[in-house]
């Protein structure tokens, strides 16, 4: 898809084979020592080291200074410190200091953040990854500088055609997910987790609609494919499931944008992928649910990662909440009304009593729209 959209539109960087990436690395920097050397000052070349008590004084600051530096002015500690270590002095920000923007842009943060008035609300939820360090690493299957971290933004949907699914008109993050090279792609996707999974997103007449027939719209319609690099990668575990990539790829060949080829994503390892990070690749199921996802990221497993833990994870999150009927603003939406004369915006999320009293007399329609059931 490159032949449409161009890499320089994108933040991409060039195509990456990370198996081959991380062993160069290793190659020119073998893995950190697991054990504190006895004798540091020896170790470094300064000479033995009698008590680790003298490595307070041989890394005192006062060493590191030189002929020409101003001298620290202790101050009282401020209320607030915006910082995990607090400082006996710290050098004052002198008036010549201030022609740089570097500090002129740190003076602004820190007025912000010392104001009541303004808050700096966090778009992500993080989860820690991080453990206690009794950590049995033997009983690990993932041993540190052994295997490699991917970090995977995925979007929420987005589509053309409003209506039928849950589609945004703005690109909007979900959830970033870590695997680790040896995942396969298809336990990437498992934990993908989508609205349109939890019922068939279909037009119902009015609110009295029996539902239940459409639950579990996953186990219907399993059909699922990830596009990565010209290759849809297949979920084929569900046997006699519709091949998502089958039309695509003729309606590409009969415009001459490419030639596309197929693979199965439950034998493919991400380990076996050179992709590029920031260039946008898609995940579709239910039909036509498209979520953009991008490789951000990726670093060798360190022994602060919680490498006892099931790789792939999700370990941030968008903040989400539930939107309120867009009527009385008080009670959860429960209906997606769709092209109604009577609403300003195209999409208006309703409850079930405020639908039933503004679009409907005795059942019947007021006016021409379009319903559908809101899941959230």
């Amino acid at each position: 898809m490159e032949k449409i959209y161009e890499v320089s539109g994108f933040r991409a960087s060039e195509r990456i084979n990370f198996n081959q990436y991380f062993k160069k690395y290793s190659d020119i920097c073998p893995a950190p020592l697991n054990n504190v050397h006895d004798n540091l000052v020896e170790f470094i070349g300064e000479g033995p080291l009698s008590n680790f008590n003298d490595l307070e004084t041989l890394c005192n600051p006062n060493s590191l200074t030189l002929s020409n530096e101003p001298p620290n002015v202790p101050i009282d500690m401020p209320d607030k410190m915006h910082s995990k270590t607090k400082f006996d002095h710290y050098y004052p920000i002198t008036p010549k200091a201030r022609e740089l923007n570097v500090v002129q842009a740190k003076e602004g943060l820190d007025k912000k953040r010392d104001s009541t008035e303004i808050t700096f609300p966090s778009k992500r939820t993080f989860k820690s990854s991080i453990e206690n360090d009794s950590l049995d690493y033997e009983s690990n299957p993932v041993k540190p500088y052994s295997d490699y971290i991917l970090s995977i933004l995925i979007y929420q949907p987005r589509s053309i055609e409003q209506g039928n699914k849950y589609s945004s008109e703005k690109l909007r993050f979900a959830y970033e997910i870590e695997a680790i090279g040896s995942n396969k792609l298809s336990e990437v996707v498992d934990i993908i987790d989508c609205a349109s999974n939890l019922a068939i997103i279909k037009e119902v007449e009015n609110t009295d609609a029996d539902l239940s027939e459409f639950q579990n719209a996953k186990k219907w319609y399993p059909a699922q494919t990830v596009f990565i690099d010209g290759v849809f990668y297949n979920d084929t575990r569900v046997p006699n499931s519709t091949d998502l990539s089958k039309e695509v790829i003729k309606w590409a060949k009969e415009k001459d944008i490419g030639v596309f080829t197929t693979a199965k994503m439950e034998e493919t390892l991400l380990s076996s992928l050179s992709p590029r990070l920031g260039y946008p690749y898609v995940y579709i199921h239910q039909g036509n649910c498209e979520h953009i996802f991008s490789f951000s990221d990726a670093r060798l497993v360190l022994k602060r990662d919680n490498i006892r833990s099931n790789y792939p994870r999700i370990v941030s999150s968008n903040r989400e909440s539930n939107i309120l009927c867009f009527l009385c603003a008080k009670r959860p939406s429960e209906w997606m009304v769709f092209r109604c004369e009577k609403f300003p915006q195209e999409r208006t999320f309703l409850c079930t009593k405020c639908c039933d009293l503004y679009l409907y007399i005795d059942g019947e329609k007021v006016t021409d729209f379009k319903l559908y059931p809101y899941y959230n």
